[in-house]
């Protein structure tokens, strides 16, 4: 093949390509595509309430607002029964409820007016055993079915009947009751 040979079929190759892509573009039309970014996660994400279920649709989780704006999250068990519930009080108070299989709460933790407190209830949800502060000072009460405090070691105040007064007793106080309120035994 010469070089004028070849040149013209350079020339040719050229034209015919110039010729089929402007003809390719006027019977295909259309937009161009350009590769885009793929999308970023959210780093923000607001809800006045979130449920976690699992793939039988029971609530395992949810985390919401009530209406008083107390702050709520419930952990449940695998049939959707409450377990573990956290609170935070519009007051910033806030307390952890354990919960038994009944959904009766057994145990309450609780932080209020910056005092904290222990609470264990028996399986008629009555009020059986507190430990707390008060004021900075210790007290674990023990209560009898009827919700009456029966034994109160470290501080507690004492209601006395025959004078009408209240008795501050010491953190190192032990007090017994009877059934009718009543000390039976106390000291120091």
């Amino acid at each position: 093949m010469s070089k004028k040979q070849y040149g013209l079929v350079l020339v040719v190759a050229m034209v015919a390509g110039l010729v089929g892509g402007v003809v390719s573009s006027w019977f295909l039309g259309g937009t161009p595509v350009f590769a885009l970014k793929a999308p970023q996660p959210a780093k923000i994400l607001q809800a006045e309430r979130f449920q976690v279920v699992d793939r039988n649709g029971n609530i395992r989780a949810e985390l919401g607002m009530m209406l008083d704006g107390t702050v709520s999250l419930l952990l449940a068990d695998r049939t959707g029964k409450s377990s573990i519930h956290l609170f935070v009080l519009p007051n910033g108070d806030s307390s952890l409820a354990l919960h038994d299989q009944a959904e009766k709460v057994r145990a309450i933790l609780a932080l209020a007016d910056g005092e904290p407190g222990l609470s264990l209830f028996d399986k008629d949800d009555k009020i059986r055993t507190t430990l707390s502060l008060n004021n900075g000072d210790p007290a674990l009460e023990l209560f009898d079915k009827n919700r009456i405090p029966r034994a109160v070691l470290g501080s507690t105040d004492l209601d006395v009947t025959r004078t009408g007064s209240t008795e501050k007793r010491a953190v190192s106080s032990l007090v017994l009751s009877d059934k009718d309120r009543k000390v039976i035994w106390a000291a120091p």
